[in-house]
């Protein structure tokens, strides 16, 4: 059922990723979301048995996500676009301190161990994806309808 959901995050965040850079004309922020959302849909395909296709996979979708909040943050304002750059440099701070972990430091972890620091790097950037949708969801649109 995860790997379903990765795959299904992984589309829905490419498809979005593809409609919302153009709306606002930004090649290289689609790219942001396409690669992104391959991260996830690949986590999902190789799962966390099959070793480094997973791993190279899950990498790239924490660090791409975390990215897209902090690009997309450059087509926001208000309290939205600080959301974006909080979300993102959260996410990136931790991508660090998985990558200092998993190259023989487990101190890095600190207390809340791998999974937690893994949890740092997801929960910003979707629990921020939620926020955006309903942003861009309550938006009026040019009309003032």
């Amino acid at each position: 059922l995860f790997n379903v959901m990765l795959i299904g995050v992984g589309a829905l965040n490419v498809a979005g990723g593809v409609l919302f850079g153009r709306a606002h004309g930004r090649t290289w922020l689609t790219t942001l979301y396409v690669v992104a959302g391959i991260g996830a849909i690949g986590a999902g395909l190789f799962p966390l048995s099959t070793g480094t296709p997973h791993s190279l996979f899950a990498l790239g979708g924490f660090l791409f996500f975390n990215l897209e909040a902090l690009g997309t943050a450059s087509v926001l304002d208000g309290p939205i676009r600080w959301l974006s750059l909080l979300a993102g440099a959260v996410g990136l701070a931790y991508v660090a301190v998985m990558v200092v972990g998993d190259s023989g430091n487990a101190a890095a972890f600190g207390p809340i161990g791998h999974g937690g620091a893994e949890r740092l790097i997801v929960y910003p950037s979707m629990l921020w994806l939620l926020a955006l949708g309903g942003h861009l969801l309550g938006r009026d649109t040019e009309d003032g309808s």
